[in-house]
């Protein structure tokens, strides 16, 4: 029996024998001709099934879509997936719009911050058995527009729901609406960011270094060229200058030059780009104004090495020597009989103010 009097089960049964020829006929073709009669086919049985799960069929999803994988290039479980979002959908058109189920459902939005200056914002929209997650920044899929919000509530375990109402379909009318909806459920959590764990990798490095006059000194002794003066806050005693190894508190570094090589390992360490590392510095602003690099070359002891400059705020490295003293058998030719291969990684990172790439 066909047409207005027939069951869900029979309409599903005469649809699939259609589709199953459709696809038999496809074979003959070529490739391309085949995949697209094969896509029209199935999405037509897709839709004609939507509608007898919605009438009441009970017949299991997986059997259409195995009858399906035995006559295609489609596999069952991509034929199955493909009539489950066509019941979805189905679902949806007498479904509840996105704006109602998202004002009844909400729960909580846990806003993740992070403590680095140049970042990228989480948020964590809680629907009780359903979680939504969503990120600031270009390129991402978040929560401004209606459609990928909507897809990431599906992808999410969600209902397939029907578009929002028509006053909230305009994307400003949308914007302002899922913007009340952060303030008013938001709850802001705050995280240790990958750019703040490089900088206090480097400053907890320079803590524990040697801190030189002689920028040979420094490379030689794997320590850190500092500018010094002598001029403490009221009420402190000045360091004694004629020591060989003196104190060096934080209020007598005017300026520290590191290796490159420990902004790179910092880097790598918290997994974030060299040029964002640098940014992260520039906004907090330990970069010497007026430079537009925070890295330059130098030449010392024979060969050009990459040196970071950072102002005095930055750290204070344990102890200070205007001259090194060097373990016997160490001069100042020692820097020239490094590997040549490291010179290729000391270039100049670039300019401030760069993408992260």
């Amino acid at each position: 029996m066909t047409g207005a009097d027939a069951s869900p089960f029979e309409r599903a049964t005469t649809a699939l024998e259609e589709c199953l020829t459709q696809l038999e006929a496809a074979q003959e073709a070529s490739v391309a001709v085949q995949m697209k009669k094969e896509q029209e086919a199935v999405e037509d049985l897709a839709d004609t099934l939507a509608e007898c799960f919605a009438d009441g069929l009970d017949t299991p999803q997986g059997r259409f879509a195995k009858a399906v994988s035995e006559v295609s290039r489609l596999n069952k479980t991509e034929a199955k997936s493909l009539i489950a979002r066509k019941v979805q959908e189905v679902e949806a058109d007498d479904g509840q719009p996105l704006n109602l189920w998202v004002a009844d459902n909400i729960e909580e939005v846990r806003v993740i911050r992070t403590t680095d200056h140049i970042q990228d914002t989480r948020y964590v929209w809680d629907f009780g058995g359903v979680t939504v997650e969503t990120a600031s920044g270009d390129g991402r899929r978040g929560h401004f527009g209606w459609p990928n919000f909507r897809d990431l509530v599906y992808e999410s375990g969600g209902p397939y729901l029907d578009d929002p109402q028509p006053d909230y379909r305009d994307p400003d009318e949308w914007r302002e609406f899922i913007v009340g909806q952060e303030e008013a459920h938001g709850v802001e959590k705050v995280s240790t960011g990958p750019r703040t764990n490089g900088v206090e990798y480097l400053k907890k490095r320079v803590r524990n270094a040697d801190g030189f006059g002689d920028l040979e000194d420094a490379a030689d002794m794997q320590g850190v060229f500092v500018e010094v003066n002598n001029d403490p806050p009221e009420g402190v005693e000045p360091v004694d200058t004629d020591a060989p190894e003196q104190e060096c508190p934080e209020w007598r570094v005017d300026m520290v030059m590191l290796p490159n090589d420990w902004a790179k390992d910092a880097a790598e360490e918290y997994d974030v780009s060299v040029r964002a590392l640098q940014n992260e510095l520039d906004a907090r602003g330990f970069t010497v104004e007026g430079q537009t690099s925070v890295s330059s070359q130098e030449y010392v002891g024979g060969r050009y090495d990459t040196f970071w400059t950072l102002t005095g705020d930055f750290a204070a490295p344990a102890a200070y020597q205007p001259e090194a003293t060097k373990p016997e058998g160490q001069g100042a030719g020692s820097m020239a009989e490094r590997d040549e291969d490291e010179a290729a990684d000391g270039r100049d990172v670039g300019a401030i103010g760069g993408g992260d790439a």
